[in-house]
């Protein structure tokens, strides 16, 4: 079996667009630069804001749901190791992998918690939160490994959900040659949101934003706000209105650095899970925010005090002093790119992956023994699943 790596995506990487299309650009040069040749496979169609893969050096493949086609792909390309981009993904397709080799080495790359997210959001119905938790579980037992990218998702997983940790890898965002660039307060101005605005928790902060923001510009008159995200839903475009200072600016097409143009983030996150990539390119460019305990977990912030704020008093306050504070401003800057540095400057982690991954390949039967639940779901209850296919596979024949 050759060196070789499957990354199976829901959709195609638009690493501009939102964390996990970044997450999944980076594992994929990961496995590169640890000599594997990569490939990668989807069933959906690529869009203007999908990454060129083929300019990172990766093989791209066209993928069908529910069709035997899919074995006979794996068989003719025989990877070493598939890595699975959502729990979805793997429920659709490593059965099928299974089937053509038992040797390849499963990875679930999680992203973020899934039910966790669902959780948290009031809106959610319990029971379908229920069905996500059980999948995703299920998901990560069958897997080999799981991708866990926040340490609060793995401690929750270890310490209260009991899963062994022989199956857990924590493998935050890696930045390669991180290089302290300062900012200063005086070049400098005004307020900034990013993210994917189909993305729940990314609307849902922009509606607390346009609750809150008549407050913080009735304190900083002059001040604007520019929220910037791909995929703006009808519900948010009432909020544009330039003569507030609130402005739906639309996709962010300038370079990421340019970001430091902006004096501070205003992320209010409600709820969510894995880490937020609009906090790790904050943190990156030494720029301030103002978020809440969900926006900033998974972070290892040495101070969290002057960037928390809970509810809708606290966090106007944190904003309105942190805009107006020079020193506090350049104070906070400084502490948020030493804690990036520790935490996200450092291969340890991948490191650390590597070769886990190539101890259990060495003996895959006795990591898999480790784990007799893994192999119940994988012989008993995700028949289910396989069948469903089966069954859509033929009548669609």
């Amino acid at each position: 079996m050759a060196n070789r790596v499957l990354f199976i995506g829901q959709v195609w990487p638009e690493p501009a667009s939102s964390a996990a299309g970044y997450r999944i650009l980076q594992l994929m040069r990961a496995f590169a630069i640890h000599n594997y040749d990569v490939h990668f496979a989807t069933a959906a169609e690529p869009t203007q804001r999908s990454a060129d893969l083929h300019q990172e050096g990766v093989v791209t493949h066209r993928i069908a749901l529910n069709s035997n086609t899919f074995q006979d792909f794996v068989k003719v390309l025989d990877p070493r190791v598939v890595v699975y981009d959502r729990y979805y993904t793997e429920e659709q397709f490593s059965w099928r992998a299974r089937e053509v080799s038992p040797s390849i080495i499963h990875v679930l790359d999680t992203e973020d918690l899934h039910f966790l997210r669902a959780d948290r959001d009031e809106t959610s119905d319990l029971e379908k939160v229920a069905e996500v938790r059980n999948r995703e579980l299920a998901s990560i037992y069958r897997s080999d490994f799981s991708l866990i990218i926040s340490s609060f998702e793995q401690r929750y997983l270890t310490e209260f959900l009991q899963i062994s940790g022989e199956l857990l890898v924590y493998l935050p965002f890696w930045h390669e040659n991180y290089q302290v660039e300062s900012n200063q307060f005086e070049n400098t101005a005004d307020f900034y949101f990013i993210g994917n605005l189909s993305h729940k928790p990314n609307a849902a902060a922009v509606h607390t934003l346009a609750r809150i923001w008549p407050e913080i510009k009735l304190r900083l008159p002059q001040t604007e706000l520019f929220v910037y995200g791909n995929y703006v839903p009808q519900a948010l475009l009432k909020y544009h209105s330039p003569e507030q200072g609130f402005h739906l600016a639309g996709a962010f097409d300038e370079p990421l650095g340019m970001l430091r143009a902006h004096r501070i983030l205003l992320a209010p996150l409600s709820f969510g899970a894995g880490l937020k990539g609009k906090i790790y390119e904050a943190m990156l460019y030494g720029i301030p925010f103002v978020s809440t305990s969900c926006g900033v977990e998974g972070f290892e912030l040495t101070d969290q005090n002057e960037v928390i704020g809970d509810d809708d008093t606290d966090f106007v306050m944190k904003a309105v002093t942190l805009y107006c504070d020079a020193d506090l401003w350049n104070r906070t800057s400084r502490r948020l790119q030493s804690d990036f540095e520790k935490q996200f400057a450092t291969s340890q982690y991948f490191d650390a992956f590597f070769k886990q991954l190539n101890l259990v390949i060495g003996n895959v039967e006795l990591h898999r023994g480790r784990n007799p639940v893994g192999d119940i779901l994988r012989q008993q209850a995700f028949s289910a699943a396989k069948y469903l296919s089966k069954y859509i596979e033929q009548k669609n024949k």
